[in-house]
């Protein structure tokens, strides 16, 4: 949004994603006027982590984040 904010470029961004965040920053927002197939997310990490609580814990908390964005 940043980016869209300081340039002429166009950022497509979940709605939910902007909780008040576009205005703030002074951008206009319109719904896409197209049917758009859905966006698969997914995460990677080393293997040396996997084993590592505190990482373990972040990538809990970071899948929980995306899985509550889902709008369905």
């Amino acid at each position: 949004m940043f980016l869209a904010r300081d340039t002429d470029l166009v950022c497509l961004t979940p709605a939910i994603s902007g909780n008040g965040t576009a205005d703030a920053l002074g951008l206009h927002t319109f719904e896409v006027p197209l049917e758009l197939p859905p966006v698969e997310v997914g995460m990677a990490w080393h293997p040396r982590n996997d084993a590592d609580p505190a990482h373990r814990w972040l990538r809990d908390h970071i899948r929980q984040a995306v899985t509550s964005l889902r709008l369905l």
